[in-house]
């Protein structure tokens, strides 16, 4: 799995050692486009093919991971929004290989639920990880994060929000060098277990986001 420019705008990918590393191009305050999500697919799906590969990593670029998506303007971007939200999970719940995220930056809202994809959550000790108050669920966080105990938006506590934390000053060496010392072939099967009501949760989290994008529509008609 290399990177390929005229394939991948949102996304980075490449292959070290035996981890197929796929980094997430989110800009400096966190936001990412739409069409991040089709390229997650696409890569995952190299990457579990790809046999030179023995983990897969997610990261981020810089000190934020991912806090937001680029906005959408009607309902049939929001439909084709939350279908390719569903598309990343069935594929994530599918891959063959094992999943780690690590955090360099601040992961917020859907980037935390984005983080949960990953078997195992690998954080620097400096960061915010959670979701706030007011957050909708859309990408099967109902689910994946029933694993931790506190999900609501702070510091990185291993077993409580994250899995494992390092400090950051050797984040990157340190959890690779945990990562290939942890990798087991039974992580996708214990995943597909996590996971096993989250193809129907997350069409009840999507349907609680149209209704509540519905809400702030006629609310905002109401108000003109």
């Amino acid at each position: 799995m290399s990177e390929k420019e005229d394939q991948f705008r949102d996304i980075a990918v490449w292959n070290e050692d035996s981890l197929g590393i796929i980094v997430i191009k989110s800009t400096e305050d966190g936001e990412v486009r739409r069409s991040v999500f089709s390229e997650l697919i696409l890569a995952l799906g190299m990457a579990s093919s790809d046999e030179n590969i023995g983990a897969i990593v997610l990261a981020g670029l810089n000190r934020n991971f991912v806090s937001r998506i680029e906005m959408c303007s009607d309902l049939t971007c929001l439909l084709h929004t939350t279908d390719s939200l569903s598309a990343l999970l069935s594929m994530v719940y599918s891959s063959s290989k094992p999943i780690y995220t690590i955090l360099t930056g601040d992961a917020v809202d859907i980037g935390y639920e984005m983080a949960l994809l990953g078997d195992c959550v690998i954080s620097a000790e400096d960061l915010r990880v959670g979701v706030s108050k007011n957050y909708l669920f859309r990408l099967g966080g109902s689910v994946s994060s029933l694993r931790f105990s506190d999900i609501a938006l702070s510091g990185p506590v291993a077993g409580k929000n994250v899995d494992k934390i390092f400090p950051r000053k050797d984040l990157l060496g340190d959890a690779k060098k945990f990562i290939l010392d942890d990798y087991w072939a039974s992580r996708p099967l214990l995943r597909r277990r996590k996971l096993s009501d989250s193809r129907i949760a997350i069409l009840e989290e999507h349907r609680a986001l149209i209704e509540d994008y519905s809400r702030s529509k006629k609310a905002t008609a109401i108000s003109r």
